[in-house]
């Protein structure tokens, strides 16, 4: 089963506010992949980016970079951002 992310919760978010709708949907996909990856919510995942700063401090803006990955290795790398910042999903 499919885990989804409601985009129009996010948008009202401060800090969601100023990014593009297509930064904001593939943060979202990226945030679907890990949780079914990790059969774990989309919550949890989104709670665990946040707090790490994986989110504002890498997804944000390698972007351009970022987007051109496979999900695989975007999933591969989201986690070892996670686990270095002593968090786990």
């Amino acid at each position: 089963m499919a885990c989804k992310i409601d985009l129009a919760q996010l948008y009202h978010k401060k800090e969601w506010a100023n990014m593009t709708r297509e930064v904001t949907e593939f943060i979202i996909y990226i945030i679907n992949e890990i949780a079914n990856a990790n059969g774990c919510s989309t919550s949890d995942v989104y709670r665990i980016l946040e707090s790490t700063g994986c989110i504002s401090n890498y997804l944000v803006p390698f972007y351009d970079v970022i987007h051109t990955m496979s999900s695989e290795s975007i999933v591969s790398d989201v986690m070892e951002f996670v686990q270095a910042k002593g968090a786990r999903i």
